[in-house]
């Protein structure tokens, strides 16, 4: 080996043992005690991540998120036009209004059974096409009755 060899070789092991102690007198210097805590040092509590506002805050890594409850809002809505239609259709003098809504109610609930969820659409459905056959049949009753009592 020659002699710029061994020089560069005996300056890269001073510089790093000059960077060791440096590092070692850093973290000394840094830490009370010597970078050893002590009875009593208080510790800085670990908390969540905080987010601004009081927004959730986000799940851990590996926990999927909640995904948001899907609804039917046509399906929900030809659910309950049917079901106040089979509330209005057993009062005299406002039973008239079924046989505008029971369609409405109808034709809102199989809108809705093309849509997810489908379960409030269906029983829309199912309630719409059992209200429209009593009134087919109370009509054909009064019907029957009129020409009978003529």
């Amino acid at each position: 080996m020659s002699e710029l060899d061994k020089e560069i070789a005996q300056e890269t092991a001073n510089s790093s043992t000059a960077s060791v102690q440096n590092s070692d007198a850093h973290s000394q210097s840094s830490q009370p005690n010597g970078g050893q805590p002590y009875f009593g040092t208080p510790q800085q509590p670990q908390f969540a991540a905080q987010t601004p506002y009081g927004a959730p805050a986000p799940p851990p890594y590996g926990v999927p998120y909640p995904q948001p409850r899907r609804s039917n809002g046509i399906g929900t809505a030809g659910f309950v036009v049917t079901l106040v239609n089979m509330v209005l259709g057993f009062i005299p003098f406002v039973n008239f209004l079924c046989i505008i809504l029971w369609p409405l109610g109808l034709i809102l609930s199989i809108i809705g059974m093309l849509k997810s969820p489908r379960g409030l659409a269906i029983a829309g459905f199912v309630l719409s096409l059992l209200g429209v056959i009593l009134l087919l049949i109370f009509l054909m009753i009064g019907a029957g009755a009129a020409l009978l009592g003529a």
